[in-house]
């Protein structure tokens, strides 16, 4: 977490053992975008630069698209499919140019007797007016553990809507961050998950506010069964200098069982 809480509470970090070296992963692809490259050293991990390290160092490299104003592209689909392998690493770059518009849809799943761990990266910048529709969901067997790493940075009344569903399979961890750099630049997050069993998700979520009259909206909606765990954190930074920046959050959790956390 940015700003840490009690030490009690075991909310400040996550800490995740890797086993082996980092292995890259190719999904199928619909309506592929069109590959150009973008300045991302300055777009921080979502799940921290420890962990994306560690992927580079085993030779993992990004792909990179660049999406042009009224360039005429239907959605584009990625879909991964898992099978029984440890340490599994995608990663994607997006470079939306001055009023560029993307949807993307990215569908995970695992094989469901898989046993292993996959790894999704993905990075957005955001240039003047662009307008980015996200759309994940996840599906993951029992003994199938899940990273997913989101980063986004904003710039002047650029806009993002996330629409995320999570059924984690063994665990999953979560790190979603926006910086919203330009004014009346807004971002809007809906997250659902669904855990039972002894099922365990672990949520972080940042979102900067730099520009004026900036915008953010978290909603999160999830149901626990059986002895599953879950953690949740959502932090909203308004920045000096972000006049008249706003942000609000909503979580609401179902508790179907006495054992849950």
């Amino acid at each position: 977490m940015p700003v840490p809480t009690f030490r009690w509470l075991k909310m400040n970090e996550s800490k995740i053992k890797i086993n082996g070296a980092f292995q890259s992963f190719t999904p199928e692809m619909e309506e592929e975008a069109t590959r150009g490259e973008g300045d991302f050293s300055k777009v921080v991990s979502g799940l921290g630069e420890e962990l994306a390290g560690l992927a580079k160092e085993d030779g993992c490299e990004s792909i990179s698209y660049r999406i042009k104003k009224d360039e005429a592209k239907a959605p584009m689909i990625m879909h991964f499919l898992y099978e029984s392998k440890e340490n599994q690493h995608s990663s994607f770059q997006f470079y939306l140019e001055e009023g560029a518009r993307l949807t993307l849809f990215l569908h995970r799943e695992s094989e469901e007797k898989a046993v292993g761990s996959a790894y999704l990266q993905e990075k957005f910048i955001l240039e003047k007016n662009a307008e980015l529709n996200l759309i994940l969901v996840s599906k993951f067997g029992d003994a199938f553990q899940s990273y997913d790493d989101l980063s986004l940075q904003l710039q002047e009344s650029s806009k993002v809507k996330l629409s995320a569903i999570h059924l984690c399979g063994k665990s999953a961890h979560i790190g979603y961050r926006a910086d919203l750099l330009g004014n009346r630049s807004e971002a809007e997050m809906h997250l659902g998950y669904f855990l039972e069993k002894q099922e365990r998700a672990d949520y972080n979520l940042l979102v900067n506010h730099f520009g004026k009259k900036s915008e953010s909206h978290i909603y999160c909606d999830g149901v626990l069964r059986g002895e599953a765990f879950k953690i949740f954190r959502g932090t909203i930074d308004l920045k000096h200098g972000a006049k008249g920046a706003c942000g609000n959050e909503q979580e609401n959790v179902l508790l179907m069982d006495d054992n849950v956390v």
